[in-house]
């Protein structure tokens, strides 16, 4: 055990984000239980832009980087020359530092994370140790947003594009008519939590069919190094029509909207050169056997909200996702989408995984203006550039007699009984927790007025569903199941050691006591943790050499596996449920299980998505580390919902598409699910510490550099990048036949 056992880097108020001017304030808190000696402690504020990937046929690897800030405090000790005798005795017990930094006026672009770079801000604390000893380094990240206004004139205008296409007929011969689309976006600026109203208008002055009118927000990432660059699109959230355009039929959009999940803002010019975030809004008409017709708009996600009447109040929100900055009347958010974990390192840049937060508006209203129709615009002969992705059609729900209401995003769930339920015999009559703001699902309302007495119109029909796509994950899942009987003694153990964990890179994604099943499925008595890693290497290594975890108990009872996780949890969500599958009468009917896949895919999935149903993994087991739970031929999927309402709800319907129901038996063996309730994880996730400190014991070397340089360079580095392995399962489960199907 080191000589000081914890470190504390707290902000004053418990501030996470920070703007232009501001003063970083705080406490630096050592626990030292044994004294020795030292040169001095110092904290450092970093702010740097990193691009770095490796390229597919050469050798030498871009890399790009900006210095924005630089700076450090002396805490403790002698400064440097100051004094002939240069060690000093740190005391036993715990230490407090205060230590202040002011942000420059303008300069600093907004956190970012993405694949192949990042924007980061983050304090340092350095233990300087005599020659021939460890230093000590801790890091705590923040994040930083650049003055966005979206209230600025120029931002608050409609942005129109329009686009048209002569369709020819069968086999391309002949001219079936013209297909004519103008789109409307009632401003070019959002902050995260707003809505964007879309004004459309598309005639379909053809003989012939068109397919469905959809529209998606659209993330494009930019980084650039050594003249080179990068590009990655991500998909945000999607909204499409109920049903295919007729020939000689228009299709109109009155104020259809499309919410804004907790994104990233907008990159500008002024501060970052390597890295680009923009965002756009695609409005397109499917055209079969053809290039669809479709227009792009591009919008600006800024950090100021749109001024309100109303002062945002936020309820159930967790503390360590959520900030309300009471000065400005802002909130804050951690993104949950548009953001991808940057494992790249350089020099004092190190690899660590970190959040940041964006501006987001809770309980945003739109206003709307005097209703108008889209306004024709002049025709662009430049066809845009072709987005190539999966396409997921958003069906109308199974529904009563009344077949014809148009459908829409505001559907009222139905409440979670006992009969809504699979297993019901042995679920628990608990009422869920208070759930926190939901940034990522559309608000539960009945259909309004208006969209009663346009259910007979072909011509004006709001008739779009929201679908938010998750971002990929890359880490692995290590499943472990253990008496109920030991269950105080995991929680112990997993805090006294939360620690080593984390110099794993591991954190508890859930744990649960007994979850519900039918009979038989899940064992009694039994409990259920799941931890989250970088690697199935390093989450075997915890496994078998955390700090005396062979004396404990239930390690010797216990099964364990790992399992490839494909999608990014959410943080505030606590309901999980598991089922498992295996393949039977494998090659087949080839025919009969696409058609089943393409049910998933087209059905099943949009469905569970549009309730907030997360599918973090559909794979078979990497490693059995212990017993024999979940073996081959079994694949284990693993979801995760908002609510236990969700969950029902998705249950319900997938039992009612029989097209699924009749076939899915045929191809595959799927157990009854279980579903669970995670405890508060929010102690084990602390690593000991109050805040996201990362430590580290290194060489003195240049990370202890006291730069304070912060000019942009661009430099190249021959530094080793850790890769995780991507592990490809049977090739029927990747196609996605029954992934999004079972919870």
């Amino acid at each position: 055990m080191g000589k000081i056992s914890r470190c504390f880097i707290t902000l004053d108020g418990e501030k996470e984000v920070y703007r232009h001017g501001e003063m970083v304030r705080g406490t630096v808190g050592l626990q030292v239980v044994e004294s020795f000696k030292l040169r001095s402690v110092r904290i450092y504020l970093y702010g740097e832009a990193l691009v770095k990937w490796d390229p597919v046929f050469e050798k030498k690897e871009n890399v790009a980087r900006e210095k924005y800030i630089g700076h450090y405090v002396h805490l403790f000790g002698n400064r440097a020359n100051e004094s002939s005798n240069p060690h000093v005795t740190l005391p036993v017990g715990k230490q407090n530092y205060k230590f202040s930094f002011r942000l420059p006026n303008g300069g600093l672009p907004s956190s970012f994370e993405g694949e192949y770079g990042a924007v980061r801000y983050w304090l340092k604390v350095v233990v300087d140790k005599p020659t021939f000893s460890f230093n000590e380094n801790w890091w705590r990240c923040f994040t930083v947003v650049e003055e966005i206004d979206v209230n600025k004139p120029g931002y608050k205008v409609p942005i129109r594009r329009g686009q048209e296409k002569t369709v020819s007929k069968a086999l391309g011969f002949g001219n079936a008519g013209t297909l004519v689309l103008n789109a409307e976006c009632d401003r070019k600026a959002y902050c995260p939590g707003e809505k964007i109203a879309l004004n459309v208008l598309v005639k379909n002055n053809t003989t012939k069919d068109m397919g469905k009118l959809k529209a998606r927000l659209i993330q494009t990432c930019e980084f650039k190094a050594n003249g080179d660059s990068k590009t990655s699109d991500s998909y945000i959230r999607i909204i499409e029509g109920e049903s295919s355009i007729a020939a000689g039929q228009e299709r109109k959009w009155e104020n259809q909207m499309l919410s804004i999940d907790a994104l990233p803002p907008s990159s500008t010019n002024i501060s970052c050169h390597i890295i680009d975030v923009s965002y756009y809004v695609k409005v397109w008409v499917e055209v079969p056997w053809g290039l669809d017709l479709s227009v792009h708009m591009p919008i600006t996600i800024g950090t100021i909200p749109l001024k309100q009447n109303t002062t945002p109040q936020p309820v159930g929100a967790a503390s360590n996702t959520f900030e309300i900055d009471t000065t400005k009347s802002l909130c804050y958010s951690k993104c949950n989408h548009g953001i991808m974990h940057c494992g790249s390192s350089y020099g004092i840049f190190v690899n660590m995984r970190y959040v940041p937060m964006c501006v987001y508006v809770p309980n945003y209203q739109f206003t709307p203006k005097s209703a108008a129709q889209p306004k024709a615009v002049p025709v662009k002969s430049v066809r845009p550039p072709n987005v190539s992705t999966t396409r997921t059609a958003v069906p109308a729900p199974v529904r009563p007699p009344a077949t014809n209401v148009p459908v829409n995003n505001r559907v009222r769930p139905v409440a979670p009984t006992a009969a809504n339920i699979p297993g019901n015999s042995r679920i628990r009559s608990t009422a869920p927790p208070a759930c926190n703001i939901p940034v990522n699902s559309p608000p539960v309302l009945p259909p309004s007025y208006e969209e009663v007495l346009q259910m007979d119109s072909q011509k004006a029909k709001p008739e779009a569903a929201a679908v938010c796509e998750i971002p990929k994950s890359d880490r692995i899942g290590l499943f472990i199941r253990f008496p109920d009987a030991h269950i105080v003694e995991f929680r112990s153990y997993i805090l006294k050691n939360r620690q080593y964990l984390k110099e794993k890179e591991g954190e508890l994604l859930a744990l649960s006591v007994q979850p519900m099943s039918d009979f038989g499925i899940w064992p009694d008595q039994t409990s259920i943790a799941i931890f989250l890693f970088p690697s199935a290497e390093k989450a075997s290594d915890w496994f078998k050499t955390a700090p005396c975890i062979n004396e404990t108990s239930w390690i010797k009872s216990c099964d364990a596996t790992t399992i490839k996780m494909n999608k990014v949890h959410n943080e505030n969500y606590r309901y999980f449920g598991i089922s498992y599958t295996s393949i039977i009468n494998a090659g087949k009917n080839i025919k009969g299980r696409k058609e089943l896949g393409r049910v998933v895919r087209e059905v099943i999935t949009p469905y569970r998505i549009q309730n907030g149903g997360i599918s973090l993994a559909t794979a078979q087991a990497i490693d059995v580390l212990q017993g024999d739970w979940i073996s081959r031929p079994w694949y284990i999927t693993l979801s995760q919902w908002p609510s236990l309402k969700g969950y029902s709800e998705f249950r319900r319907f997938i039992s009612q598409v029989k097209e699924y129901e009749n076939e899915k038996r045929k191809y595959y063996n799927i157990v009854a699910p279980i579903v669970f309730q995670t405890e508060d994880i929010s102690p084990y996730l602390e690593s000991g510490m109050p805040d996201d400190t990362t430590r580290d014991n290194s060489e003195n070397d240049a990370n202890n550099d006291e730069t304070m340089d912060v000019t942009a360079e661009n430099q190249t580095d021959n530094a080793d990048t850790s890769d995780v392995t991507e592990i490809n399962a049977n090739s029927e489960i990747v196609t996605g036949d029954v992934s999004g199907a079972e919870p």
